[in-house]
């Protein structure tokens, strides 16, 4: 009896030092888990660990297991039962369900990291939903343009601004056409007004969806974006604002020349020089994406570009057109 009395005596023992070993600070805790009866799970009040805290994009929301996952990051998120989760509009907090959460919310984030690698959250605050809402609105002029990446800057700002397939572009442009003018010569269109300006040229304007090659250094544009991190904003919506409304032009033209590792075409017939940006859309005959090394000498175009200095066009859509 004494030698089972001392054996359950030295478990207990070793099962307190256990405990107490695994709650130090180099070994902290594991979440507390609570098993409902439908057999889910739900992660308790946060535990020793890693402080957490940033900013990003929800990716995918998993409404059973109360977990996100962000774009852009390699975290996955847990909200405890007592996580306090908040949506912020127009400076004040009203508290949501976790359900309320879609993915494309932009969410700042403060939880604990635990040794599983998930961040048990005890704080969420959801900046405003999607529906044309976003964190932040403003004015600037862009600098720079990463047509390839996708991004650009404003002078007024030190984030990088990510465009993605969502982002809604668009401005009034001034289209310059070369063509045959005389079925739009004194007559309005939809979205916009055609006038005769030279033999062979009319012009248009409307409001006009863009990409972002349309877009260039110098431009002014209206932006409304969402957090990312620190270092990006996601464009919801960039309109051109330039006061005199941005000239562009499309014509129908043959290849001259062709170089593509110097991204330069020209054209018969027109003393224009084209410089195809790296994000250019380029397309075949049946609408399948080029590249520039696909194009030939003597193909037939249809090319839109904006106006640089001189006779200088940055070609931002060029496509194969059936020869005639």
């Amino acid at each position: 009896m004494k030698r089972i009395l001392t054996t359950a005596i030295m478990s207990l023992l070793g099962l307190l030092m256990a405990v107490i070993t695994g709650c130090s600070g180099d070994q902290p805790t594991a979440p507390l888990i609570e098993a409902n009866s439908d057999g889910s799970t739900v992660f308790l009040a946060p535990t020793g660990g890693e402080p957490v805290q940033f900013a990003a994009r929800v990716a995918t929301a998993n409404q059973e297991r109360s977990m996100l996952t962000f774009a852009g990051r390699s975290d996955t998120v847990i909200a405890a039962h007592n996580c306090l989760i908040v949506r912020l509009n127009n400076g004040q907090e009203t508290p949501i369900p976790f359900v309320d959460i879609k993915p494309g919310d932009s969410m700042a984030v403060e939880g604990v990291r635990q040794q599983s690698g998930y961040v048990l959250a005890h704080q969420l605050r959801v900046c405003q939903e999607n529906g044309g809402q976003c964190d932040l609105e403003f004015r600037d002029t862009i600098i720079t343009v990463d047509y390839a990446a996708g991004t650009f800057m404003v002078a007024g700002r030190s984030e990088t601004i990510l465009v993605d397939s969502g982002t809604l572009i668009w401005g009034k442009i001034i289209v310059r056409h070369l063509g045959d003018n005389s079925q739009y010569q004194n007559r309005e269109m939809t979205g916009g007004i055609a006038c005769k300006e030279n033999p062979g040229f009319y012009t248009t304007t409307s409001d006009t969806i863009l990409t972002l090659t349309d877009l260039g250094p110098g431009d002014v544009v209206e932006i409304k974006a969402n957090i990312i991190d620190e270092n990006t904003l996601l464009a919801v919506s960039i309109k051109l604002a330039n006061c005199n409304y941005k000239e562009c032009s499309e014509f129908d033209a043959t290849l001259a020349a062709v170089d593509a590792r110097a991204r330069i075409v020209t054209f018969d017939g027109l003393a224009l020089v084209g410089v195809v940006c790296n994000g250019a859309k380029l397309t075949g005959l049946d609408g399948e994406r080029l590249t520039l090394a696909d194009f030939v000498a003597g193909e037939l175009v249809a090319v839109k570009g904006f106006p640089l200095d001189g006779d200088t066009l940055r070609v931002c859509q060029m496509e194969k057109l059936p020869s005639l």
